[in-house]
């Protein structure tokens, strides 16, 4: 669609186009928080309601703005737009009934040092987390890109279908990390215990779900990304690879989320940052140098190993701290 063909749209379609999409990053940003908060509130069901909702008004608006109105990419982004505003009107509809255990004010504010190390303390591994993530894609590509473009589309078919899964291991970890603050805070330890060993159970089940399924059907679903014989065997391997170590990747993330949960921001920032940083960096530089193309299917697969170690070590650490508090308690 041309930029003289968007210029025709008028009215709140104008509003929503060109440099006034920026202006959407400021409503995703209010979404995000108020579905942090309400989630630490333990209002998970009104946050599950409010992103559905989003999602759905997203997914009915695509079609309409960019077939049935003609507006091309510039459709999709106003859906995405429209479908923020609508999650927006029902968290401040969720502020203005005064539900919940916070209450919105600019009297309530007073910022301080301390408050700000604690968030900080936890974000910035966060930020760094997703960062180092989008950076360890882009890394992947340019170590195949010597090899052809067969090599570059087949490790970027295997790092979208990885994403994906990885995505609901973080939906698992969503719920768990505010339900590990709380009860360390309390010092329920052994309800945290608890939490813990369910939480790293059903994440394991669903990798190792995962991992098999991606394993046994790895031909049919890089396939979905070409059409190309050399693509498809080299993506076929290489999700293959990934797939058996995917399997220790819920274990990963569950402690690194406990550590920052507890507020051992250092050891959680380590644990978060291992997998796709700490240990994927010198790696992508090192193997595809020792090994070529076989290199670089390896680099992930062996950053997951070795993060893999590096978390048995601090989880038997932790569990054995909060078996000790627990038997205080029964003394």
């Amino acid at each position: 669609m041309s930029y003289r063909k968007s210029q025709k749209n008028t009215g709140i379609f104008w509003l929503l186009s060109g440099t006034n999409f920026q202006l959407s990053s400021i409503i995703n940003v209010f979404t995000v928080m108020m579905n942090n908060l309400l989630t630490a509130q333990g209002a998970t069901k009104f946050t599950m309601i409010a992103m559905l909702t989003g999602s759905i008004a997203n997914v009915i608006l695509d079609p309409i703005m960019i077939y049935g109105m003609d507006l091309g990419i510039e459709g999709a982004a106003i859906a995405t737009v429209i479908s923020l505003c609508i999650n927006t009107a029902i968290y401040i509809g969720y502020i203005a009934k005064k539900k919940g255990v916070l209450r919105f004010s600019v009297k309530n504010v007073a910022p301080s040092k301390i408050m700000y190390a604690e968030v900080l303390k936890i974000g910035i591994p966060v930020l760094l987390f997703q960062l180092l993530a989008s950076a360890a894609m882009g890394t992947v590509n340019t170590a195949s890109k010597p090899y052809g473009d067969y090599a570059v589309a087949a490790m970027g078919a295997v790092t979208r279908i990885m994403t994906v899964v990885t995505y609901v291991v973080f939906g698992f970890l969503k719920g768990f990390q505010p339900f590990a603050g709380y009860n360390y805070g309390a010092k329920k330890f052994d309800r945290l215990k608890n939490s813990i060993k369910l939480c790293m159970t059903w994440s394991t089940v669903f990798c190792v779900i995962a991992g098999i399924i991606l394993i046994v059907f790895a031909n049919p679903i890089v396939s979905l990304f070409g059409t190309d014989a050399e693509m498809i065997a080299l993506a076929e391997t290489a999700l293959r690879l990934n797939a058996v170590l995917f399997i220790t990747f819920g274990f990963q993330m569950v402690y690194a989320s406990l550590y920052l949960a507890i507020g051992k921001s250092l050891v959680g920032s380590v644990l978060s940052l291992s997998r796709q940083g700490i240990f994927f960096f010198p790696l992508v530089i090192m193997l595809p140098h020792l090994f070529g193309l076989t290199g670089v299917i390896w680099v992930q697969p062996m950053a997951d190993f070795l993060t893999t170690i590096l978390t048995i070590i601090f989880a038997v650490k932790i569990n054995r701290s909060l078996s000790m508090e627990i038997a205080k308690e029964g003394e």
